[in-house]
């Protein structure tokens, strides 16, 4: 999920090549502002990772995603394993 609009979303998707499934849009901020990654002053949502459970609570959270720390990938790996 991104703040991005819905036509950024499906070109970021193309430049990797293709997902199996689409990035949602929080074009209004509301996730963002309800899971506290979002700056308010600045409109934008911090780089952040959730994963959600199949019963809806949050099993695995990280509010400051680094998209070059390979452990950071892994723990997502391990929530989704859960």
């Amino acid at each position: 999920m991104s703040v991005d609009m819905v036509p950024s979303l499906n070109a970021f998707r193309e430049k990797l090549g293709g997902l199996p499934f689409p990035i949602a849009s929080d074009w209004r901020r509301a996730v963002s502002r309800d899971y506290g990654v979002l700056n308010e002053e600045g409109g934008f949502a911090a780089r952040s990772t959730f994963v959600i459970a199949p019963d809806g609570t949050v099993a695995y959270e990280n509010r400051a995603f680094s998209a070059t720390d390979e452990a950071h990938y892994e723990a997502v790996i391990e929530a989704l394993g859960r």
